[in-house]
């Protein structure tokens, strides 16, 4: 069994400290705690929490499915830091997992996983917030959305962007369709939600436009 963190990865210290102005960073296995990983510095690193949902529903999730069914697996992370000084060398700047089953004939039902990351501030003074790596009270406080809003944006995130709207162009077109229920037949969106969906994009816009601590990228 894997073991939650026990030690801190490098970067560690300046996470914490970014932690005080806006609480995004965690110590991520690489490996799972649920496979198996421990939480040893040399399997952790400061990682977004909306990375490291992605990881538990991703790989995760994935892995321990194919385990209660007695698959054997392959199993790989790999993280490419940012580059310049330290802290910022510490955190990733690319993460990648790929895992498959181990068959008769090689790997089969391969799988992978991309998780890019910003780089972070050198200060707290210059944390900025990016709607793509906020989770649900960060968008709630600093981009002014309202909580059923921001669940549907981090859901469509997730589920339809790959964890990453490139733009406020691209936000929109996720979400007019998730609206008009083109991205999930089935679904029974009102007009009056979807109007409602047009007047939170345009306070988004004004708020994006007005502030330059708030991003999407």
């Amino acid at each position: 069994n894997g073991t939650p963190p026990s030690e801190n990865p490098p970067g560690w210290e300046h996470a914490q400290d970014l932690n005080q102005v806006q609480d995004i960073w965690v110590r991520g296995h690489l490996l799972s705690e649920k496979l198996g990983g421990p939480g040893l510095a040399w399997n952790l690193v400061p990682m977004l929490k909306t990375n490291n949902s992605q990881m538990s529903a991703g790989p995760e999730a994935d892995a321990k499915e194919k385990i209660a069914n007695h698959k054997i697996l392959y199993y790989k992370a790999r993280v490419d830091l940012h580059s310049g000084e330290e802290p910022i060398s510490h955190f990733p700047k690319d993460i990648f997992i790929e895992w498959a089953e181990i068959g008769s004939s090689g790997h089969e039902n391969s799988k992978s996983l991309h998780l890019p990351q910003s780089a972070p501030p050198l200060t707290i003074e210059g944390v900025s917030y990016n709607l793509n790596e906020a989770g649900r009270p960060t968008l709630m406080d600093k981009f002014g959305l309202s909580d059923g809003f921001a669940r549907d944006i981090i859901y469509v995130r997730g589920a339809y962007a790959n964890g990453k709207f490139n733009g406020l162009g691209a936000l929109d077109s996720y979400m007019s369709k998730y609206y008009k229920n083109t991205l999930e037949p089935g679904t029974t969106f009102t007009q009056e939600k979807f109007s409602n969906y047009e007047k939170n994009c345009d306070s988004l816009c004004n708020k994006l436009g007005s502030d330059e601590k708030l991003k999407i990228e």
